[in-house]
């Protein structure tokens, strides 16, 4: 381009800006265990596939967030078993790209029922925590006892429902099983015994 500068013809060249042509979200897809978080990253490119360096401004979205939400920065928190998509608009174009993410849940391996020894006095109660593990041993926050169950009814009750529940006695005297079913298989038991004198001693088996 050639400009008149005080009477001298000079040759300027122009740089012009490129315009973001697309926007690429990464990873995609992203795989996430139920309760975890990852981050997603966006980038903008021009019409020749190239990277546009500098600062922009995204809005990001979920379009299932009973499965995965997603904060200002692209930090996702995976809240349910399922898949979902997670979008960045630009905010000067418009332009938009999204990434698949896939929440899943852990395999209940193991499970026990804790404190493994309580005495309790005739018209106490006590709160038995059940607890449910992978096959690393690490705690799956998220495993929720299907069922709870007293094979004697009559030595011992169980009142509540979740992970936390408690015991109390019933009128007999002897010995039952307490039982937390995470289904699958895993259960975990405790052995209520109720002595004659109206205490009960729980034992983790």
């Amino acid at each position: 381009t050639v400009v008149v500068v005080q009477g001298e013809e000079v040759t300027a060249h122009l740089v012009l800006a490129a315009l973001p042509f697309r926007v690429e979200v990464t990873p995609s897809p992203l795989s996430l265990e139920k309760t975890k978080t990852g981050k997603l990253t966006a980038t903008v490119y021009d019409v020749d596939g190239n990277i546009i360096l500098g600062t922009f401004t995204f809005t990001w979205s979920s379009d299932n967030e009973g499965v995965a939400e997603v904060d200002a920065s692209g930090l996702v928190l995976a809240s349910d078993k399922g898949s979902c998509k997670v979008s960045a608009q630009e905010s000067v174009s418009g332009k938009t790209g999204s990434a698949e993410v896939n929440v899943w849940m852990a395999t209940v391996a193991k499970a026990d029922i804790k404190p493994d020894r309580v005495v309790l006095s005739r018209g106490e109660t006590a709160d038995l925590i059940a607890t449910a593990y992978d096959n690393l041993g690490a705690v799956i926050p998220y495993a929720a006892v299907q069922t709870w169950s007293v094979d004697d009814p009559s030595i011992a009750g169980i009142t509540g429902t979740g992970n936390q529940v408690k015991v109390t006695l019933g009128p007999a005297a002897g010995t039952t099983t307490v039982r937390a079913d995470f289904g699958g298989g895993v259960v975990a038991t405790c052995k209520v015994t109720c002595e004659s004198s109206g205490t009960i001693r729980l034992i983790l088996e």
